[in-house]
């Protein structure tokens, strides 16, 4: 039962740190304002463009590691899943 126990609270932990890292989506969320800022700024001066490419890099790197988080957060349920099923829970 001691291992059974262990391979839960892992899946559980993998889980939660994967949740944890869903909340990269309120700050992407912020620097998708950012960026729609500095784009009006660019269209009206044309100043500040590189500052507007970092944005879209940072916004296209948030998206991979909300993606990587969602993944991870779901291999975590079906490890879960597969330990309860094999444990008969």
């Amino acid at each position: 039962m001691s291992r059974f126990n262990t391979l839960i609270e892992r899946a559980y932990a993998s889980h939660e740190t994967a949740h944890g890292k869903l909340n990269l989506q309120k700050t992407k969320t912020i620097t998708d304002a950012a960026l729609r800022i500095l784009e009006s700024e660019y269209s009206a001066k044309g100043s500040r463009f590189d500052e507007l490419l970092q944005l879209e890099k940072d916004l296209v790197e948030y998206d991979f590691k909300i993606l990587k988080a969602v993944v991870e957060s779901h291999l975590a349920k079906a490890g879960i899943g597969t330990v309860c099923f094999l444990n008969s829970c």
